[in-house]
């Protein structure tokens, strides 16, 4: 996945941590080094590291609408993870 051209823009980002769980995030890209990628939470107004192998999707954000922030419908039950482990299904 191309980080570099993501540097300075707020983007929707889907991700799996360590443990499984998965998340989606407003944040603003503030840099990437080898494995990680340096952000700004917009949610948690905070700043945050992500490892690399952890993100699943990076977008410009969706337009804001009824459903929210993200005006994005909810995703669909994820059933397998890219990193070979099973993950539970979820909705946002």
């Amino acid at each position: 996945m191309e980080f570099r051209k993501w540097i300075g823009r707020e983007v929707e980002m889907i991700y799996e941590d360590a443990k499984g769980s998965l998340s989606r995030r407003l944040v603003r890209v503030e840099g990437f080094s080898g494995k990680h990628l340096k952000a700004f939470d917009l949610a948690k107004r905070q700043p945050r590291t992500f490892r690399t192998d952890g993100i699943l999707a990076l977008m410009p954000p969706a337009a804001q609408s009824e459903q929210g922030v993200h005006g994005s419908p909810p995703f669909a039950s994820i059933s397998a993870s890219p990193r070979g482990r099973p993950s539970r299904g979820f909705s946002f």
